[in-house]
């Protein structure tokens, strides 16, 4: 692997043909299942974090509620997304 020079050790382990990349890659990064989703939707709702990347996308998207949608984690067309935008006094556009 690369150290902090950025050099490659050639005789590491990790190099090897019969590494199983997939099986490594596992480790680093585990499989996000459904139940991974609907919790961080759980917490990501109604935080003041959501409000906050709901006003940035606002203003991003000049109002457009087609963009904001499109951009908006954890969103669909149904949720109170002109209540969260209105109860935070968005700058005029």
């Amino acid at each position: 692997m690369y150290d902090e020079q950025g050099v490659v050790d050639a005789e590491s382990d990790s190099l090897k043909e019969e590494q199983n990349w997939d099986e490594y890659w596992r480790l680093l990064f585990p499989k996000i299942t459904l139940q991974d989703i609907l919790d961080f939707e759980q917490m990501y709702k109604g935080s003041e974090e959501e409000r906050l990347d709901l006003l940035g996308l606002y203003r991003d998207c000049s109002g457009d509620m087609d963009c904001i949608l499109d951009s908006a984690l954890c969103c669909r067309p149904d949720n109170e997304l002109q209540a969260a935008i209105n109860s935070s006094d968005p700058p005029a556009l």
